[in-house]
């Protein structure tokens, strides 16, 4: 298996299934030396690669097969460890970026709306 071709989405679901098994933070679970944290990456690319599966699907794709954590562990070999933690990663710091049109848009409907509010004081 390619771990390349894995397709991992860190959304709030993720987010908040994070929070609740890693309440001291998941970015620290990751950071702290020894097998603590290859568990934390393990479950937390099952967890992506779950609710890239899902969108996946929410969006009109054919359904694939969801693995599990345990199954993960089987499919992923010794020398694709670091790769995939890389793309845990990579999925965490995408999930929590905040989108630049998101923002261009929050900020025009605050300038309207200070501009009606400015106009009727």
């Amino acid at each position: 298996m390619r771990i390349d071709s894995v397709q991992l989405l860190y959304n709030a679901a993720a987010h908040f299934a994070a929070a609740e098994k890693y309440p001291d933070g998941l970015m620290k679970e990751l950071q702290k030396i020894g097998v603590a944290s290859y568990e934390a990456a393990f479950w937390t690319f099952a967890e992506c690669a779950k609710q890239a599966e899902l969108w996946r699907r929410f969006m009109g794709e054919k359904p694939r097969k969801i693995l599990t954590e345990a199954e993960w562990r089987m499919a992923i070999k010794p020398a694709q460890i670091e790769k995939m933690v890389e793309k845990v990663i990579e999925a965490i710091s995408a999930g929590l970026a905040q989108d630049k049109d998101e923002d261009e848009e929050i900020d025009e409907v605050l300038l309207e709306l200070e501009k009606k509010t400015a106009r009727t004081n």
